[in-house]
């Protein structure tokens, strides 16, 4: 079933954003080489979409499950 931007589609974090709806508003808002800020990491869904578009980023957060999660998903991008 196709879900749509309704909400991730693999969810491994409770407030993970949906990669289609982060990967739109990252390509409409940023240049590759471009450095998007994330002040609240949770998964890493925008530094996972950032690695896979060509930006820099830079990721915050306060839960170590948290950072985890986001660095086995960002080790684990192409």
């Amino acid at each position: 079933m196709d879900r749509g931007i309704t909400g991730a589609q693999y969810k491994v974090y409770v407030v993970q954003t949906n990669v289609r709806v982060l990967q739109a508003c990252l390509l409409m808002a940023s240049d590759p080489g471009d450095l998007v800020l994330d002040p609240t990491c949770g998964s890493g869904t925008t530094a996972y979409m950032a690695e896979q578009w060509g930006r820099r980023w830079t990721t915050i957060d306060t839960s170590r499950v948290a950072l985890a999660l986001a660095r086995a998903r960002i080790m684990g991008a192409r």
